[in-house]
């Protein structure tokens, strides 16, 4: 019987040597949504193992921190040389912050002694085991495998005139090359570069001597944290008796905040890559109908001949697994290849946006075909199995025509609709704002064939046509032969979706974001100066005729219950009251607020703790309990962390001994800041990191933002063109299919180009009721994604702000591109004489 199957199996793929088009197609389908989704799967596991390994180094290397908790921003040296004195040793002393370049760009720099993580790895045994080195064992050798090389390094790390360490990601992300020396904007340079490979723990930083980071940073005898590697129940004691006011032990937690939004970050990237490994199935289904339908002779006879229908489904099973090896393979490569270009993109947003340290890193190719085989059998699967089944069957004397029924789409599709809707009525979470997007891409997508039979019989109706055969004709073809496309245009109509619920999503965003950041950046001036010469300047603005207000920053630590989130002080004055954005406030809300009858609270600490106008919640500051009242939810785009605003007076009331981190100049309407910026500089000698326009930060933000949906916007291109390569392939076989009735018109008299010119008014048609359909649905998927999804993820939102322009640019790109990928097969058959044509058709 295997001999048989494998007899049968043979004779099914012989088809695809007459038509190796079909194959090809099928191929292309199948290894592209592959591709797509595997490579947003190798990227978000690269992340979450980028996440693992941060929080494996936090639970073993470094144990606790010791930290500023009054609102400084540093720590003074003396508490190091204090805790060494009384034989706290596995301590390392770090100062981080960062710094500007001459091409303005910001540039983060982390400084640490070199000889203290050696002094501590000298301590440990002498054979650690590969999970027990740490990056500084390797940076420097190991104990008593000490060599030349290693003691230059660290001479040459440690003293004047000093070398930094920076990962290949980041050096990729500089530009920069081994040796080379970037220089600030002040015309400094900084110490040769010496590039390291990603796995040394550096992340998006440069790593230079503790020394060298202080003179950058003018921190002398500053450090902003002391790291410390082993701490028992005796140290710990110590160590809270030796620390001044002002600063706090604390043990790091083996969760991070930034795991559920990198989770919610990939989770949408995954979900754009869903509907890309779609459009590849509607692809690889379109190849599979076709080649199914001229198929099905062949079935026929061999039926006739005795083969059962348990030997035909074998023999297809078989061709099934061999497309889904091929898939695997091909997709496998193309995947990981994609992985490679958006993993730096996305391994730098999340640094910045998350706090990610750790690079990501991509692995070896062949680790990932288990998971393209397994994605490219339910792809296949998905793709073939109902053609495939009809084909299996088939009985031998009944017509080569295949049961169609839109009425039964129709149903499904409607249902699907309706079902999506009702579910926006249900308790709402992440999950159900993606159920809800499922149902209404694939409800929609399954009203196209009902849509294109409804638009033909409505041309038809045209008493008028009579009059114009040739338009007749193709009206009354595509009426009867709409199937040939549907499939394409089904794909074709989610493709088009996504880009406008993509293009209406980051445009919203980007809106909401600037006007966010032009409120919010109200102030003509930061300053954050060192804490000697804090006082000073400020007495020094007060005395400027020019400086209408100086706003302080005060930050400070608030429960919430459990939950730790931020609470910050605000002045009663018109300038900082108008930097904050209000969602939703009450009456008289400034008035009450500095009254101290309530407090401001975020979008995110709103959401999480369902806090509404007029609501009351329990807090603590400083050990002292506090019931407040909701008096306004301001906006927070772009932050994550719950965090509410209180009077300044209140709050500094609360905590005596909370120092200013920084401070805001706002300026007298009409007056300058730079003539006031360079009597700063020149008077206190400030560094060009301790001051920054608002500006700058604008710029600085919007490159993020741009950057964040690089990743996003590369995807939805990648459908895009994906849907644009079913429509070709769909063409092609819908022209083959056909080649015989073209002939005969051709013999009747009618030109290649008249021909030509009819069959793209039919893809016209069907492009057109595509963006019919597909503008109404990704509108709809841009609000669920905006108001549930987003919402559920980061805990914040903004209004959708509609942009006709942009979207209309998206609709007539989608039908030129459907035209273009219909044209090249129409061209193909349009070279051949009628005679060729004839004869080959017969």
């Amino acid at each position: 019987m295997l001999a048989r199957v494998f007899l049968i199996w043979r004779t099914f793929l012989s088809h695809y040597r007459q038509h190796p088009a079909q194959g090809l197609f099928l191929l292309i389908g199948l290894s592209l949504g592959v591709a797509m989704l595997l490579g947003t799967l190798i990227v978000s596991s690269a992340a979450k193992t980028a996440f693992l390994s941060a929080q494996k180094l936090v639970g073993g290397q470094v144990v606790a921190n010791i930290i500023p908790v009054t609102g400084a921003r540093t720590l003074s040296e003396k508490i190091y040389v204090e805790l060494r004195r009384n034989g706290i040793t596995k301590a390392i002393p770090r100062v981080e912050g960062f710094l500007r370049l001459d091409n303005g760009a910001f540039l983060s720099i982390q400084g640490v002694d070199a000889f203290s993580q050696m002094q501590w790895s000298a301590r440990t045994s002498s054979k650690p085991s590969p999970q027990e080195t740490k990056p500084f064992d390797r940076r420097f050798g190991l104990p008593g495998k000490q060599n030349v090389s290693s003691q230059l390094d660290i001479i040459s790390f440690s003293f004047p005139p000093y070398r930094s360490l920076i990962s290949e990601a980041y050096a990729k992300v500089l530009d920069v090359k081994d040796g080379d020396t970037l220089v600030l904007d002040d015309g400094r340079p900084l110490p040769a570069i010496r590039i390291v490979p990603n796995d040394f723990g550096i992340g998006y930083s440069l790593l230079c001597d503790l020394r060298c980071a202080q003179e950058l940073l003018s921190r002398p005898g500053e450090l902003t944290s002391i790291v410390l590697t082993e701490v028992n129940p005796a140290a710990t004691t110590k160590i809270k008796a030796l620390l001044p006011k002002g600063t706090a032990l604390r043990f790091p937690k083996k969760s991070a905040e930034s795991q559920a939004l990198n989770d919610a970050f990939f989770l949408n990237l995954t979900a754009v890559a869903f509907l890309a490994f779609l459009v590849g199935c509607f692809i690889a289904f379109n190849a599979v109908r076709f080649s199914v339908l001229q198929r099905l002779i062949i079935v026929r006879q061999l039926r006739l001949c005795g083969v059962t229908l348990r030997e035909v489904s074998l023999a297809l099973l078989m061709e099934l697994i061999l497309w889904a090896l091929l898939a695997s393979v091909i997709g496998c490569l193309l995947g990981w290849l994609l992985a490679g270009v958006l993993m730096p993109g996305v391994g730098l947003t999340l640094a910045q946006i998350f706090q990610g340290k750790n690079i990501l890193e991509i692995t070896a190719v062949q680790n990932w075909w288990l998971l393209a085989l397994a994605i490219s059998l339910i792809a296949t699967a998905t793709a073939t199995i109902r053609p495939f089944w009809q084909l299996a069957h088939h009985k031998p004397l009944q017509s080569d025509a295949l049961k169609k029924s839109n009425l039964s789409l129709n149903y499904i599709a409607i249902f699907l609709l309706l079902a999506g809707g009702l579910l926006t009525w249900l308790p709402q979470s992440q999950l159900l704002g993606f159920l809800v997007s499922a149902c209404w891409i694939l409800g929609a997508a399954l009203l196209i064939p009902g849509g294109l039979l409804l638009l033909y019989s409505w041309l038809g109706r045209f008493k008028g046509l009579v009059n114009f055969p040739k338009l007749h004709w193709a009206i009354q073809d595509g009426k009867f032969s709409h199937a040939r496309l549907s499939v394409a245009i089904m794909a074709f109509t989610i493709a088009i979706a996504a880009g406008i619920a993509i293009t209406t999503m980051v445009g919203s965003f980007r809106y909401a974001f600037e006007g966010f950041l032009e409120k919010t950046l109200s102030e003509d001036l930061f300053l954050r100066p060192s804490s000697t010469d804090h006082e000073e300047i400020k007495n020094f603005l007060d005395e400027q005729t020019d400086v209408a207000f100086v706003s302080g920053f005060y930050v400070n630590r608030a429960f919430i219950g459990e939950q730790i989130c931020s609470v910050f002080g605000l002045a009663n004055n018109i300038h900082p009251q108008s930097s904050i954005s209000l969602e939703k406030q009450a009456p008289q809300l400034w008035q009450k607020f500095h009254n101290r009858h309530g407090v401001l609270v975020n979008q995110t600490l709103a959401f999480q703790q369902e806090l509404k106008l007029g609501d009351k919640f329990n807090t603590t500051i400083n050990k002292k309990p506090l019931e407040v009242e909701v008096l306004g939810i301001y906006l927070n785009y772009g932050d994550p962390k719950a965090a509410f605003g209180m009077d300044k007076e209140w709050l500094l009331e609360l905590r005596p001994d909370l120092q200013s981190s920084g401070m805001g100049v706002y300026m007298q309407a009409g007056k300058s800041v730079d003539k006031l910026l360079e009597s700063l500089k020149s008077r206190f000698n400030l560094m060009t990191h301790q001051y920054i326009k608002p500006q700058e930060i604008k710029v600085l933000a919007l490159k993020t933002f741009n950057q964040t949906f690089l990743a996003t916007n590369l995807l939805t291109v990648f459908t895009l063109l994906i849907a644009a390569v079913g429509i070709y392939c769909a063409c092609y076989a819908a022209e083959v299919d056909r080649e015989r009735q073209l002939t005969l018109l051709k013999l009747l008299g009618i030109k290649n180009l008249e021909l030509t010119l009819l069959s793209m008014l039919q893809l016209f048609f069907n492009s057109f009721v595509a963006c019919l359909v597909a503008l109404p649905l990704g509108l709809l998927i841009a609000w669920v994604s905006v108001h549930i999804i987003l919402q559920y993820s980061f805990g914040w939102h903004f209004n959708l702000s509609y942009q006709p322009l942009k979207i209309a640019a998206i609709l007539i790109i989608a039908i030129l591109v459907a035209l273009s990928a219909g044209l090249i097969p129409l061209y193909r058959l349009g070279r051949k004489t009628v005679i060729t044509a004839f004869r080959e058709a017969i």
